[in-house]
C-alpha cells in the first residue's frame, strides 16, 4: 500500500512538472556586436512592443485637409504655422481621403494634413511616430522639416525632443503623395498601367502618436527560441548623445503573467549597447494552431540614475517551422497549410483597422477552419497579425513587390526600396510567433534576365536578419512563360498563383501544370498561394455549371463552386502540394477592370471572394469549410 502511494505521488509530481515551467540553466548576459541599426525616418526602426509604460499621446481625430493636385504646396509653404488654412476641410486620422472626403474617391494626387495640439511633458526623450501612411510622407513640426518616408504600410518616426513646444500650441503638417510610378512600392505595373491590382487608398491610414520616455531606450529586440526551451534575446539599446548616463537594465520572462525566468540587473553606460540575454526554460509550452495560448513575454526595464524607469515587453513563443524535403514541419511535425488570402480592405473603412470588422473576419476564418493566411501583398496593421496569431492562424507576411518587370527589377532605386521594406517588416515583426514565412515577391516577371539577381538579393536580405524562417515567392502562372521561370528556385518555398479555367485554359489543366512545376523544382516546398474565380453574390444560373469562356464568365455562384471543386479535387491528388490558399476571403476594391466578363459585373471590384465585400458568405464558402474539415480529419 505504501509503495503504491509513493508511485502515485511520483507520477503526480511528473504531471506538475509537465504543466509548469522551471529553470534548468543559469541566466547569462553577454555583450554582442552593435550592428548598424536599420533606420525608419530619423530613428532606428523599432521592433513592435506588445506592452510597456512609455507614455503615448495619440493624435487621432479631425485634421485639416487640402488637395494639392498642382503640387504647389511646398513652393507656397503650406507647412508654415502662419498659413491661414481657412479653405481647408476636416478629415479623420487614421483614415483615407478616398472614403473620408466627398471628392476623394480613387484620386491619385498629393494632399496636405495639418493638426494643432498642446502636449504636456511626457518624458525626456520624445518621438513622433507614424504606424503607416500611403504612400509617401513629408513631415513638418512648427514649420521645421523633420524628414520624409516613402514606404507605405510600415512605421517610421522622428526625434522631436527639441522641436516640440511643451504646454504650448504646436502644428504638425504632413504632405502625402499616393501616386504610383515605375519606381515606387508598390509600383505601377506593365499589365495594367495606372490601374493597380488593389486599391491605393491615400492618406494617413494608421495611428499617429507622440511617445515619451527615458534618454536611453530599447530600439530593437530579436528573440530566438528552440523547441527544447533554449532562447536568447538580442537587445539593442541607444542613448541620447546629449544626456548619456549610467542606466540599469533588468530583464525577466513571464508565462501567463507568472515570472518564470530573470537575469540579474546590469549597468549600461555606452551610447550604443547590444546585449544577449540567454537562458533555458523547461519544459517549454510550444505554440501551435492548437495551442495559441502558449505565449511568453520578455520584459526589459531601464532605470536611470534619478530612479526613473521605463519598461517594454515583447510577446514570443517556443516553436519551430521549417520547409525542407518538400514539406512543412511545425515543431517537427509534418503540417499541411489550409489557408486563405485576405486583403486589408472593407467597403466602409478601406484599409483602416476596425476591431469589429476584424472580429467578424476572425469568426469567419474559424468557420473555414484555416490554420494559415497570407494577409494581402503588404505588411498589415500589427493588430491584424496579433488577432490572427491569437486564434492560432499562421501567416506568410509579404512586402509590396508586385508584378515587377525586368527593367524595374534591375533598377537600383527600386531594389533598395524593396530591401528596405523587407528589413523594416522583419525588424517590426520578428518576434511574432504566428509569422512562419517571409514572402519577398508576388507575380514578378520571373522569366526576365534581371529576376534571379533581384530575388537573390531579397532572399539574402531576409536570411541575414532571420535565418530561421523560410522565404517564399508567389509565382505568376502564364503557361507559355512560366516554363521559363529562372528565379523562383532561389527561395525555400514556391507559391503558385494559378487560375486555370478563369484567366487561361480549363480547370482540368491545373494538375499537369503543377506536376511540371514540381519536376522543375523537386527540392522546393510548393503551395498554392492563389487560385480563384469571381462570383457576384446572388447571381445564379439555372443550367449545370461547367467550363466557361475565359473572356465571358457568368460570375455565378454555381460556377465559382464548380471552379473550386475542380481545383480542390486535383490538389488533393498531388502529395507534393503542401498548402492551399483560395483567392480571396472577401471581395475587395481594385483599380483595373478584368476582361473576364461581358461586362465585368461591378467596376473597381475584385469578386473572387468567398464572401462579399460586406462579409456575406457565397455558396463557395461552405465548400471550402467542408473540404478543410475533411482534410483535417485525415491528418
Amino acid at each position: 500500500m505504501k509503495k503504491n502511494t509513493l508511485l502515485i505521488v511520483f507520477f503526480f509530481c511528473l504531471v506538475l512538472l509537465s504543466t509548469f515551467n522551471y529553470v534548468t540553466s543559469k541566466p547569462n548576459i553577454e555583450p554582442i556586436d552593435f550592428a548598424p541599426l536599420i533606420m525608419a525616418g530619423t530613428l532606428p526602426a523599432e521592433t513592435h512592443i506588445d506592452a510597456g509604460d512609455r507614455e503615448r499621446i495619440y493624435l487621432s481625430g479631425t485634421w485639416q485637409f487640402q488637395f494639392d493636385d498642382a503640387d504647389v504646396g511646398i513652393k507656397e509653404k503650406w507647412y508654415s504655422p502662419q498659413l491661414p488654412r481657412k479653405e481647408w476641410t476636416g478629415i479623420s486620422v487614421p483614415g483615407t481621403w478616398d472614403l473620408g472626403h466627398p471628392q476623394g474617391f480613387n484620386r491619385q494626387t498629393i494632399s496636405w494634413y495639418a493638426y494643432r495640439f498642446t502636449p504636456p511633458e511626457i518624458g525626456s526623450f520624445v518621438r513622433l511616430r507614424f504606424e503607416g501612411v500611403f504612400r509617401e510622407a513629408k513631415v513638418w513640426l512648427n514649420g521645421k522639416e523633420l524628414g520624409e518616408f516613402d514606404l507605405p504600410y510600415l512605421p517610421f518616426g522622428f526625434d522631436v525632443t527639441k522641436s516640440l513646444r511643451l504646454n504650448q500650441s504646436n502644428i504638425l503638417v504632413v504632405r502625402v503623395d499616393n501616386r504610383l510610378t515605375e519606381n515606387t512600392l508598390p509600383a505601377d505595373t506593365t499589365f495594367n498601367p495606372k490601374r493597380h491590382g488593389w486599391f491605393p487608398y491615400g492618406g494617413i491610414t494608421r495611428p499617429v502618436y507622440l511617445e515619451g520616455g527615458l534618454e536611453a531606450y530599447v530600439a530593437q529586440t530579436r528573440i530566438i527560441t528552440s523547441t527544447e526551451g533554449e532562447f536568447h534575446s538580442d537587445v539593442f539599446i541607444q542613448q541620447d548623445h546629449d544626456n548619456k548616463q549610467t542606466v540599469e537594465a533588468y530583464a525577466w520572462i513571464t508565462y501567463k503573467e507568472k515570472k518564470v525566468f530573470s537575469w540579474k540587473p546590469i549597468d549600461i553606460n555606452h551610447l550604443k549597447t547590444a546585449l544577449r540575454f540567454k537562458g533555458k526554460v523547461f519544459p517549454p509550452q510550444l505554440w501551435s494552431p492548437r495551442h495559441p495560448e502558449h505565449l511568453y513575454r520578455f520584459h526589459l526595464r531601464l532605470t536611470n540614475v534619478k530612479g526613473k524607469a521605463e519598461t517594454v515587453a515583447y510577446d514570443f513563443a517556443f516553436r519551430s517551422f521549417e520547409a525542407k524535403d518538400g514539406c512543412f514541419y511545425l515543431n517537427g511535425k509534418d503540417t499541411f497549410l489550409k489557408g486563405v488570402n485576405r486583403h486589408e480592405d472593407h467597403p466602409e473603412y478601406g484599409p483602416v483597422y476596425n476591431e469589429t470588422v476584424m472580429k467578424k473576419d476572425i469568426a469567419l476564418l474559424g468557420k473555414l477552419q484555416v490554420n494559415f493566411t497570407r494577409p494581402g501583398h503588404y505588411p498589415n496593421d500589427v493588430r491584424v497579425l496579433k488577432a490572427l496569431e491569437k486564434e492560432g492562424i499562421m501567416l506568410a507576411e509579404e512586402i509590396p513587390v508586385y508584378q515587377l518587370n525586368g527593367r524595374q527589377m534591375a533598377n537600383s532605386v527600386l531594389i533598395e526600396r524593396a530591401q528596405h521594406a523587407l528589413q523594416l517588416m522583419i525588424v517590426r515583426d520578428y518576434n511574432r510567433p504566428g509569422i512562419v514565412i517571409w514572402s519577398v515577391a508576388n507575380e514578378i516577371h520571373n522569366w526576365e534576365r534581371a529576376a534571379p539577381k533581384f530575388i537573390q538579393i531579397l532572399y539574402d536580405t531576409a536570411k541575414l536578419l532571420d535565418p530561421s524562417r523560410p522565404v517564399m515567392v508567389a509565382a505568376l502562372t502564364i503557361p507559355f512563360l512560366s516554363r521559363m521561370d529562372i528565379s523562383s528556385g532561389k527561395v525555400d518555398v514556391i507559391g503558385i498563383n494559378e487560375y486555370f479555367g478563369w484567366y487561361v485554359g480549363k480547370t482540368t489543366e491545373a494538375m499537369d501544370y503543377l506536376k511540371k512545376i514540381q519536376s522543375r523544382f523537386p527540392d522546393k516546398t510548393l503551395i498554392i498561394s492563389e487560385y480563384g474565380a469571381g462570383a457576384l453574390l446572388g447571381r445564379h444560373i439555372k443550367k449545370e455549371p461547367g467550363e466557361e469562356p475565359v473572356n465571358n464568365h457568368s460570375y455565378s455562384e454555381e460556377f465559382q463552386v464548380f471552379f473550386h471543386r475542380q481545383h480542390l479535387q486535383q490538389f488533393a491528388q498531388l502529395p507534393f502540394i503542401r498548402g492551399v490558399m483560395p483567392w480571396v476571403l472577401a471581395d475587395f476594391r481594385m483599380q483595373w477592370t478584368p476582361h473576364t466578363g461581358k461586362p465585368h459585373p461591378v467596376k473597381l471590384m475584385n469578386l473572387k471572394g468567398l464572401l462579399s465585400d460586406k462579409r456575406i458568405p457565397k455558396a463557395v464558402f461552405n465548400l471550402i469549410a467542408e473540404t478543410y474539415q475533411r482534410w483535417s480529419s485525415l491528418e
